[in-house]
């Protein structure tokens, strides 16, 4: 599809030229090389330059091969302007010959640029004053050459005869015109010639003719015709697509002008467009919608919606259209730009009703246009979920209300009746009933006189006297003139919004027009709403639709993805979810689905693309997109799948497009468009970085079932990007309008082509890699360095100049010289080691060689933030680890951005510590695992990101954590390897503090102070932790044990498992692997559990040693045991009357195993407290603190404090600085036991209190433990000094080291620590005992049997918590209740002697009703829901049995033996055969209609509830001998089961009944065995189904492996029963077919 060059040949010039067609002969295959070869030249147009530049060239010997390419040969030069002609146009000379005797004789090849009309390419030749000048052109299309691209230019020459030359021009891989040139043109000149010039003509001491400004990269001469294949390789890096068109639709200032009062008249300037919606009509007209953020970019304030089109596919844009501007409050400041001045007061920016979230339809020549409107409000979180409507004789009217809460009811007119029915005073202006909306925008009369607007309801003078519930509404606009004039709006919220749902919104983006299946068409537009938001919380979201049969004249709301959805599948969490009990503050927050987009595939089925909150998920290095399908048109959704494109929680567009993408034709695909984020993103960084806005993709993908494929991924902007909106232009473009940086709604076409080409992009080339060949990056003095900088797309580097890459050397400055590479997209330099280098190599693209896209987008030095590439290390590797030792734990200064020290010991690269660069204040210290001989640290500086890279250093090392020594100083490179320091070793180490003198910081930066940052650390040397056995030891916890080992040499991994005995089976609970530097492992294992836990040490030559450890603590003593605070307050002594606190010393310290000092160390922990508050408790009053004797802790205050504050929260007080921490929303109240658990961690605090958890991820501003020093000298519980005392009562105060899981705090603080009841579990089990299994199903035996054994494992457990009781009985009755009986009905299948070879055979047997074929699919729910959607949708439904004759030679040896072992064991194994082998499998089938002869399978079963028989009509020589069928069963695992089936004989047929379809044996006697009577039959427990005894039950049989499949006959008789059934109205056949296939048809 690579858009073709219009060629033109004129030709003007005095002398006739006539002009033909040609095609250059290929030459050899071989490559011809250049006689001439220049690269590197920079063009100044100006004579000393264009001297200077062809110094190389210009040569006699080169001249006369110049000439003499001009009869035969080729020319070809790659070159670049600098700059577009924006006037006029500009000849511009290449290559030239001419003369230092006259300025009048000359020879040039060039190019002709024009900014209006087409380019040319130039051929001219003078050779004397007057008319004797020659000139020949090609022209092309306009802007061909007006660039500032690269482009190839090939000129070839071909002698025709002695007097003529056949040229031939290529430009960028094309040919573009042939000119017959006759040689003896240049007779007049061509003597005289002694200069060759590059980039003009030299004329002598005139200026120079026909000057370049710009750059070659190659000049080459061949004195040959280059062949095609040739020349396509010299093209290839500037045969490129067409670029993108790109334009700023809307920009920061762009006016719209809605006639508000107090606006600008002459049009505000907008702060920021946001959410761009747009499509194309029926006409061809673009229409682009956006939120107009007139002041600020927040979602509430001053909000219009405006809409701009275009006639010619974006190119050019008409002027805004304000569709919706609501009104805006009195007390709105609209004296400034909040974003310009940076002025964001909270009272000053919500005082306005609200128009945003667009989201366009265009369908039959309609513009459907949905936003949410907010009355004055801080938008969504402001919702109510309370109902803003009421419904009267089936009508909607909208409530208004007044200061007083009182309601009104707006009806016919706009006349308002209170809340009696009485008819008011008041009347809203353009009131429309049927609408819900008014033209007035909700002006309010009273008896004539405007009293405000019903959408304001705050401080300001237009306030009206009443209005509407501060809630979402939803209004839909309609345009028939493309976008020209909008009609009044309608409010669809009460029709599409819930009394349950907080918000609901547009999607937003764009709508569809679906096809369904009868011709009729639905229009559907992506909403998503929220449920269980409290306050300001706007709760948990999920994506859905609505959707119109009637063009748009009434919608209904389909279900939401998280309806059904079925999560944490397979695992023990498993559950269903819907959305309206989605609850983010129980857990679900991982589940939650926002805005969306909806496409239709070509096969009728939607699919949901959805913005999600799967970036929560701490497994997930980041979110992804998700997709839901919809088989019904949106009105339900299957599952909810996962995409491999990342989702930085940015809403996404999606359509379908139909495209040729490689050549074989047009066929359908989905392009998506979204943001990328952070590419430096890792689960262990906090969520703002995989968050992150930028970096802006459109990806060609195709579904094949329900699985989403990405065929072609392009990057098209590498800065920020926000929402997007992509619009299919034509068969070769698509468009798309996106949020840019810099507040630009930036509009780009972009073709197909581009979007799957990998060689170029629109933006600057970055760097992918720098590295040498060699992998550990080891070298040696006198070693040459192939130095490859490979980028993300095709380069060029040209300066005019030597060619460098610039080095640095342990800090010293070097170069690489250049070998080759530009016009690829890897350059590669040579550098060789000098004798007095040493320490680490290191590459910078800082250089002032031009390094630059085909494009002319040149490389940006400040966007490349890495800066410098650690490539190798002379004489050592710096990334070697052998010598590093265990690290337990890490610390450091306050960290900013929420990094972590542990992420400078997770073997994660991209993740990173952070501290700000104070003075001598910023430090990291390494606990290691114990006492060790150190001798050295390794450094991994942040990667991505030159910013906080440690420049200078002082380490120090300590024994105990006060007393430190300096043992090392220095500086390093900012460069992103790995860095070693070594020093004397010293002994007993168990700290290594790294304190940050100097950091790098970018260039832009305007921090008075640099941060500092780490990816990781280590410490070298010899630790005693590495022992050659496992020494592991246990500790006992609340529900948690903690297991910890040391080292053991050589191990790849710790393995941890459990048992419930000592010496019985262990299941695997968690691999570690040695390079993770773990140690410790936290098993939530419940409370009070009595289990074995075995920690093995293995590599892969197998298990190095293991040790089994049992833990018996029982939980809560367990937690007070291992306390520093124990302080138990017994019965009788728990009352703090405001007077009383309780100060405890050393002495008072928990026991003789902890001291005060272990609290001063204490960095981390949890502080646990039980109590009830008197109801004389009137707050500010302190629970717990502590004390120092130096004004040492936050705000140099003497003491911090845990405190009930006078509005009932819990806060956190420091002295003196008066310094708070405000932890939970929800009040303590009186009189009620509460129980807080407060557990910190190294980077953030985490709050239980009665069983809700509240985290504060910032712990900068406020600490506690981090903040203790070693000057503490007291605790104190019920008060403090500065503090009043506490009143009510305490049960208890705990001061543990360890830090509660999220788990143990909200199961503590909810009380589970009480014994359990296990009768209903106990009464469940033993009314198991009653059960018979035969009777029912496989799958729901499975079912019941899994549920059975795990209820028998948690009543035998030892202290089990109630929860697992309780959902133990609770998943027993279920099974119990789901357990499918088998039905003894007769419904018979037949099945004819048929032979492998045979194709189908047909018996159909029917059913009386629905009910009787839901007794066939009621095992399987799935399959049976998926037959009901396709009754619904009016297909017939076919449920075919498939039989499958097979060869004996397929059974298996294992089956053979089985089946023999089988029969021995029930004495049937005497003198018997196989007479069949069969294969049986369950089919469901839809059709489109009754009489179709295509079909689709939708399902295939295993088994049914309905005990089916099957007739096999058997050969006559098997009347006479007795005949059993056997079941061949797969299980889950693989294995088989084998079945002995009732199988009867009868009048020439074999019956069988069963409800498995799986493989079946009929083994019959051999010819020797006595007859068995017809009307015998039998069954495995020897009885008939009416329960008397079976007078025969003996068919034995054995068969070798040499025994033959016996073959019945073909028999071509069918029977067929219909039955008609009524479904939601809809009719429909359901039948079971037999039919005939190929076993690898059917399994």
């Amino acid at each position: 599809m690579k858009k073709n060059q219009t060629i033109k040949v004129l030709l003007a010039a005095v002398l006739s030229f006539s002009i033909i067609a040609g095609v250059t002969n290929s030459f050899a295959e071989n490559t011809i090389e250049p006689i001439i070869q220049l690269e590197n030249k920079k063009l100044e147009g100006n004579l000393a330059n264009a001297t200077a530049q062809s110094t190389d060239i210009n040569t006699s010997e080169n001249l006369t091969k110049v000439k003499s390419a001009m009869k035969s040969g080729s020319i070809t030069l790659r070159f670049k302007f600098n700059n577009k002609i924006e006037n006029g146009s500009e000849a511009v000379g290449l290559l030239s010959l001419s003369t230092t005797e006259t300025s009048n004789k000359y020879a040039v090849l060039g190019v002709k640029r024009n900014s209006e009309t087409a380019d040319q390419i130039l051929f001219e030749r003078r050779s004397n004053f007057g008319p004797d000048i020659a000139t020949s052109s090609i022209s092309l299309e306009s802007n061909i050459l007006n660039n500032t691209n690269w482009h190839t230019l090939t000129y070839t020459f071909k002698e025709t005869d002695t007097t003529n030359s056949n040229m031939t021009v290529y430009l960028d891989g094309q040919n573009v015109g042939n000119i017959n040139v006759e040689y003896t043109h240049f007779n007049k000149v061509k003597d005289g010639f002694n200069i060759v010039t590059l980039g003009g003509v030299e004329v002598g001491t005139n200026p120079l003719k026909y000057p370049m400004n710009g750059s070659m990269d190659i000049v080459q001469i061949h004195d040959q015709v280059i062949n095609d294949d040739q020349i396509k390789e010299l093209h290839t890096p500037t045969d490129v697509v067409e670029l993108p068109e790109m334009t700023k639709l809307w920009e920061k200032g762009t006016k719209i002008n809605s006639g508000e009062e107090s606006d600008d008249p002459d049009g505000v300037a907008v702060s920021m467009y946001r959410i761009p919606s747009i499509v194309k009509t029926d006409s061809g007209k673009l229409i682009a919608a956006a939120d107009a953020r007139k002041y600020h970019y927040n979602d509430w304030g001053d909000i219009a919606t405006v809409v701009r089109t275009s006639d010619d596919d974006g190119k050019t844009w008409n002027e805004n259209n304000v569709v919706i501007d609501m009104p805006t409050n009195s007390n709105f400041d609209k004296s400034r730009d909040f974003i310009e001045d940076g002025y964001y007061p909270n009272s000053r920016r919500t005082q306005s009703a609200v128009a945003i979230d667009p989201v366009l339809l265009h369908a039959d020549g309609t513009t459907y246009l949905f936003v949410d409107i907010c009355p004055e409000s801080n938008g969504a979180i402001d919702a109510t979920s309370t109902s803003a409507y009421e419904k009267i004789k089936g009508k909607w009217y909208l409530n208004l209300y007044d200061r007083q809460n009182n309601r009104y009811t707006v009806k016919e007119n706009g006349v308002v009746y209170d809340g009696r029915g009485n008819r008011t005073d008041y009347v809203v202006q353009g009131y429309n009933a049927e609408t819900l909306t008014s033209t007035s925008n909700g002006e309010l009369l009273k008896k004539g006189v405007n009293v405000g607007n019903i959408y304001l309801n705050g401080s300001g003078t237009k306030s009206g006297e009443l209005h509407v519930l501060k809630t979402v509404y939803v209004w839909m606009f309609t345009s028939t003139d493309d976008g020209e004039t909008w009609d009044q709006p309608r409010d669809l919220t009460p029709y599409i919004k819930e009394d349950y749902m907080k918000f609901v919104g547009t999607g937003p983006g764009a709508g569809i027009k679906a096809k369904k299946a009868d011709g009729s068409t639905r229009l559907i537009f992506p909403i998503y709403y929220t449920t269980n938001g409290v306050g300001t919380n706007l709760g948990s979201q999920s994506s859905a639709n609505i959707y119109s049969d009637d063009g748009g004249k009434t919608w209904i709301r389909g279900e939401s993805p998280n309806d059904g959805r079925i999560v944490n599948k397979g695992t023990d969490e498993e559950r269903t979810i819907t959305s309206q009990t989605l609850n983010n503050q129980k857990g679900d927050s991982t589940y939650e689905l926002t805005e969306s987009q909806i496409v239709q595939l070509n096969d009728g089925r939607l699919v949901q693309f959805m913005r999600n909150t799967s970036f929560l998920d701490a497994d997930r290095d980041y979110g992804v997109v998700q997709y839901a399908i919809s088989e019904d048109y949106g009105e339900t959704w299957g599952q909810v799948y996962d995409t491999d494109i990342r989702e930085p929680y940015c809403q996404l567009s999606a359509i379908t497009v139909q495209a040729d993408l490689d050549g074989k034709g047009s066929k359908e695909y989905i392009a998506i468009s979204n943001a990328s984020g952070n590419e430096y993103s890792t689960k262990t960084l906090p969520h703002d970085t995989k968050k992150s806005r930028k970096v802006g993709h459109i990806r060609l993908c195709e579904i094949k079932g329900d699985e989403l494929n990405v065929k072609y991924d392009k990057t098209i902007d590498d800065g920020g990007f926000a929402y997007s909106s992509l619009v299919q232009i034509d068969d070769n473009h698509l468009g798309i309008v996106y949020e840019k940086e810099g507040y630009i709604m930036q509009y780009m076409k972009v073709n197909f082509d581009y979007l799957t080409e990998n060689k170029v992009n629109v933006f600057s080339p970055k760097v992918k890699s720098i590295k040498i060949d060699n992998e550990n990056k080891v070298v040696q003095a006198n070693d040459e360095l192939a130095i490859k900088v490979t980028f993300d797309q095709t380069v060029f580097m040209v300066n005019g100049q030597t060619r460098q890459l610039d080095l640095k050397i342990n800090g010293t400055n070097a170069t690489a010289e250049y070998v080759s590479g530009s016009g690829t997209n890897e350059l590669i330099f040579k550098y060789v080691v000098k004798d007095n280098d040493n320490g680490e190599i290191a590459v910078s693209i800082e250089n002032d060689a031009i390094i630059d896209t085909v494009y002319g987008q040149s490389f940006d030095k400040e966007k490349n933030n890495n800066k410098l590439y650690t490539i190798a290390y002379i004489g050592n590797n710096q990334a070697d680890k052998a010598k590093d030792i265990p690290l337990a734990n890490a610390r450091g200064s306050a960290t900013i951005k929420s990094t972590k020290a542990l992420n400078a010991l997770d073997d994660d690269s991209l993740s990173y510590w952070t501290t700000n660069v104070n003075g001598n204040g910023a430090y990291f210290i390494a606990n290691l695992k114990s006492p060790s001989t150190v001798n050295g640290i390794r450094y991994l500086p942040r990667q991505g990101n030159d910013e906080g890279r440690i420049t200078s250093y002082e380490v120090y090392v300590s024994s105990d954590g006060n007393t430190y020594d300096k043992v090392a100083a220095g500086t390093w490179m900012a460069s992103d390897g790995w860095k070693s320091i070594s020093f004397a070793e010293k002994l007993n180490i168990k700290y290594v503090k790294l304190v940050i003198k100097g950091a790098a910081k970018p260039s832009t930066t305007t921090q008075k102070n640099a941060v500092a940052s780490i990816a990781e650390m280590r410490v070298t040397g010899t630790s005693t932790f590495i022992k050659d056995n496992l020494d592991a030891e246990i500790t006992s916890r609340y529900s948690t044990v903690r297991l910890s080992w040391n080292d053991v040499a050589s191990a790849e991994q710790y393995v941890i498992s459990v048992s419930d005995q000592e010496n019985g089976t262990y299941e695997v609970i968690k691999t570690i692997r040695a390079s993770q530097n773990q140690n410790e492992f936290i098993y939530e294992c419940g409370y009070g559990k009595d289990y074995y836990y075995k920690v093995t040490a293995k590599n892969n030559d197998g298990i190095l040693d293991e040790q089994i450890l049992h833990d018996t603590q029982v939980s809560f003593d367990g937690l007070k045991n291992n306390s520093i605070i124990n302080k138990i307050f017994e019965e009788g002594n728990q009352t703090f009357d405001g007077q009383r606190v309780e100060t405890l010393q050393d002495s008072d310290i928990n026991s003789d195993n902890h001291s005060l000092q272990d609290l001063k160390l204490m960095k981390t922990g949890s502080i646990i407290v039980k109590f009830k508050r008197s109801s004389t408790d009137s707050g500010n009053s302190a629970l717990f603190g502590i004390n120092t004797a130096t004004s040492e802790l936050k705000g140099n205050g003497t003491y911090a404090s845990l405190v009930i504050m006078n509005n009932n929260i819990l806060k956190i007080i420091y002295g003196k600085d008066g310094s708070q921490a405000g932890f939970i929303n929800n009040t303590l109240s009186q009189d009620e036991w509460h129980t807080l658990v407060l557990s910190i961690d190294s980077y953030q605090y985490c709050l239980t209190v009665d069983g809700q958890e509240v985290k504060v991820n910032n712990t900068g501003s406020f600490e506690m433990f981090s903040q203790i020093t070693s000057s503490i000298n007291s605790v104190s519980i019920g008060g403090q000094n500065g503090i009043t005392n506490f009143k009510g009562e305490i049960e208890y105060v705990l001061v543990t080291q360890e830090i509660l899981t999220s788990q143990e705090a909200i199961d503590l603080t909810t009380g589970y620590t009480e014994a359990v009841n296990k009768d209903e579990l106990i009464k469940a089990i033993q009314s198991t005992k009653t059960i018979n299994l035969q009777e029912y199903t496989n799958s729901s035996v499975s079912k019941y049997i899994k549920a059975l054994e795990k209820a028998n494992m948690i009543n035998e457990a030892a202290r089990p918590s109630q929860e697992e009781v309780d959902k133990a009985t609770k998943n027993l009755m279920t099974a119990i209740e789901e357990l499918i009986k088998i039905a003894y009905e007769n419904n018979t299948v037949n099945i004819t002697p048929v032979t492998i070879e045979d194709e189908v055979n047909k018996v159909v047997v029917g059913f009386k009703d629905l009910e009787e074929a839901e007794k066939v699919l009621k095992n399987d729910a799935m399959a049976l829901d998926i037959v009901k959607k396709e009754l619904k949708k009016g297909s017939y439904v076919e449920v075919v049995a498939e039989s499958s004759a097979l060869p004996v030679s397929d059974l298996s040896t294992t089956d053979k033996t089985q089946l023999n072992e089988y029969l021995k064991d029930i004495e049937k194994d005497e003198d018997t055969e196989i007479g069949q082998y069969l294969d049986v499998s369950l089919a469901i089938y839809a059709k489109d209609s009754q009489n179709t002869s295509e079909k689709r399978e939708i399902a295939r079963l295993d088994e049914t509830s309905l005990l089916l028989d099957f007739e096999i009509d058997l050969d006559e020589k098997f009347n006479d001998r007795g005949v059993t069928i056997y079941r061949l069963h797969e299980n889950d695992d693989g294995s088989k089961t084998i079945d002995t089936l009732y199988t009867t004989k009868e009048n020439g047929k074999v019956i069988f009944e069963s409800h498995l379809f799986s493989e079946f044996i009929m083994v019959v006697d051999k010819e020797k065995t006595s007859e068995v009577k017809p009307s015998d039959s039998t069954k495995p427990d020897g009885n008939k189904p009416d329960g008397s005894e079976n007078p025969n039950t003996d068919n034995p049989m054995n068969q070798d492996d040499k025994t033959s499949s016996s073959q019945v006959n073909t028999s071509d008789s069918t029977r067929s029963v219909e039955m008609l059934i009524g479904c939601m109205g809809i009719a429909a056949v359901i039948y079971f077919v037999v039919s005939k296939k190929k076993k690898e048809e059917t399994r």
